[in-house]
């Protein structure tokens, strides 16, 4: 069962009207998650409606705060941004900051990179290689990035799709194909070339990135909005760190990425210093039959926010 709590439902529709919804499993909420929906309903010049919603089926939970946006469209509810409980935007104007890249790189949607709790300095910020183990950026390659990077860029530099994640999303609801939209998660069992069985996921984040790059939405992440990813530690955004340069398990490329100025792109395919040349073919359509990579750990450690 789903618990929602609502504040500032009345709303002003001559100013623009943003829809935070903070999904959460058991109630609880990082301290830092609260004040930046507390800064956020500070700004004057637009109107905030938060709803905090409680449950253990993530995809669900996402989903009626997703429709709960939807029907205060009437409202003048233009935009929806999903907060995750264990994610504080740091800068108190983060929303209008937000909002503003949106507009000025016209977006659909804009993710905020946010990095997994580990050492390692993995992102969930990925590029589009495998159906469950896509290749993932690392805080190290990501730095060296443009602050937004969309979609349209990544592709232009010659690499598959653009995967964001959904710690802050901020989704426009203007458009028809804002009523197609259902966060939705993929689970399968495969057998390794061991004989042994393993499971696999396609979260949410990816699926969505998925399903809006298939819509020809434009879509980007950007390093703009400063966040902490908050657990045993906290893991920000806004510096390059962590143990690895890049994603090692999972493929094809054999080092860290290079973000190449437009006069010197070139196909990734064809890129000797970026990706091994020996790519393995795309697996088939079930995703029964190819190998599987273990799962890195996530225990978290410790890592800068500064």
């Amino acid at each position: 069962m789903v618990n929602q709590k609502t504040r500032d439902m009345g709303l002003n529709k001559g100013m623009p009207g943003v829809f935070i919804g903070v999904p959460c499993y058991c109630g609880d909420i990082y301290h830092g998650t609260a004040r930046s929906v507390s800064y956020a309903q500070a700004i004057d010049k637009l109107n905030v409606c938060a709803m905090y919603a409680t449950g253990s089926l993530l995809a669900a939970t996402f989903n009626r705060l997703f429709c709960s946006a939807l029907n205060l469209r009437s409202e003048g509810i233009q935009y929806f941004v999903l907060l995750h409980s264990d994610i504080w935007a740091m800068r108190e104007d983060w929303l209008p900051r937000m909002l503003g890249i949106l507009e000025e790189h016209e977006l659909d949607v804009l993710s905020v990179v946010a990095p997994i709790k580990s050492q390692r300095g993995m992102t969930s910020t990925a590029l589009d290689t495998h159906p469950f183990r896509p290749r993932r950026l690392t805080m190290k390659e990501i730095v060296q990035f443009p602050e937004t990077f969309t979609n349209r860029q990544v592709a232009a530099q010659g690499w598959p799709g653009l995967l964001l994640n959904t710690g802050l999303l901020m989704i426009r609801l203007t458009k028809p194909w804002a009523e197609q939209i259902c966060f939705t998660i993929n689970d399968r069992i495969t057998r390794e070339p061991d004989g042994n069985f393993a499971a696999d996921v396609e979260p949410e984040d990816w699926h969505f990135s998925r399903w809006c790059n298939r819509m020809g939405l434009k879509t980007a992440a950007t390093t703009a909005i400063m966040i902490a990813h908050a657990g045993q530690n906290l893991w920000g955004n806004s510096t390059a760190w962590g143990d690895d340069d890049f994603d090692k398990i999972n493929g094809p490329f054999n080092g860290p990425l290079n973000w190449r100025p437009p006069a010197e792109l070139k196909s990734w395919r064809s890129s000797e210093t970026d990706m091994d040349k020996s790519l393995p073919p795309e697996p088939p359509s079930d995703c029964s039959q190819d190998s599987r990579t273990p799962m890195e750990s996530q225990s978290p450690t410790s890592a800068p926010i500064g």
